[in-house]
Formats: structure tokens, sequence, C-alpha cells
């Protein structure tokens, strides 16, 4: 085979591989039922990013987090309302806890599911999570439930 021949080969070869880009490019449009030259990259701001709902471990108890402190009388079954989706993070902050050194910390119990451990630091998360289904969730703290240390999620569409 000649230079010239050589050149012709190659060339074939790049015109079907055009060919097929191209096709399978109209394939894929075809099957989006939207025109090739009416689809279009969206240039509006993207959706509104939900806030981290946050809740505190304090005085054996779970509630806001921007409440100064847990009351032992209030939030025994502190419930929080979040959308689908939405971050919840609890957050330990109990020097209460702090204030026994048998006192083992906090942790984040779901039926089902449990948290990754005790935590006893302050500032530290104790539970990271992200419902994605609708529904009432109850969880407690394994050490502290029968002193109150339990709460309730409320997870709605919007």
């Amino acid at each position: 085979m000649n230079r010239s021949a050589v050149l012709h080969v190659v060339l074939d070869m790049r015109r079907s591989r055009q060919v097929l880009v191209a096709a399978c490019g109209l394939a894929f449009a075809a099957a989006t039922n939207v025109p090739v030259l009416a689809q279009t990259h969206s240039t509006s701001a993207p959706a509104r990013a939900l806030a981290v709902k946050k809740i505190q471990a304090d005085n054996f108890r779970w509630c806001k987090a921007s409440k100064a402190s847990c009351s032992s009388t209030e939030d025994t079954n502190h419930r929080t309302h979040v959308v689908v989706g939405q971050k919840i993070k609890w957050i330990y902050r109990d020097t209460a806890c702090d204030a026994y050194s048998i006192c083992p910390g906090h942790n984040v119990t779901f039926s089902g599911r449990h948290s990754a451990g005790d935590t006893r630091m302050q500032g530290a998360v104790i539970y990271t999570t992200v419902f994605h289904k609708t529904g009432t969730y109850n969880y407690w703290c394994t050490h502290h439930k029968s002193e109150g240390m339990t709460g309730r999620i409320v997870v709605t569409k919007s």
C-alpha cells in the first residue's frame, strides 16, 4: 500500500467516526423528545439550598441550637420540623454531662439506625442525617432516654 492509499483509509476512518458520533447525538436527542435546537441550558439561579437544622444536646435534653440551654421541663421529646432533603445536625453542648466523670456523652438513636457512637466534646457533631421520606421519626440518647433525652423529627414535603 502506498502513502496515498494509507492516507485515504485514515480519512475514511475519520469520516466514519464523525458520522457515528453525529448519529449517536441525533439518537440521544430523539430519545429526549426535544428537538436538538430547542435544548437549552438554564441560566437561572439554582434552587436555594436548605439551611441545616441544628439540634443541641444540653442539660440531658435535646433542643434548638439557638437556645441558650435546654430546659429539663420544656424540652422532653423535643420536636423539630424539617422538609424532605434538609440536613439535620446534632451538636454536643452539655456542660451538665461534662460535670459528671461517669457520663459517657450522648448519641442519637432511631429505631433501626444508630449514630456512629458516643460524643462528649463541646461543639462536636454527634450525628448528621438527611430524611428522604415524609413522616415522624422518634429518636433518643441510649444512655439518657429514661431521663427524658428524647426527640421527634417531623419531615414534610415543604
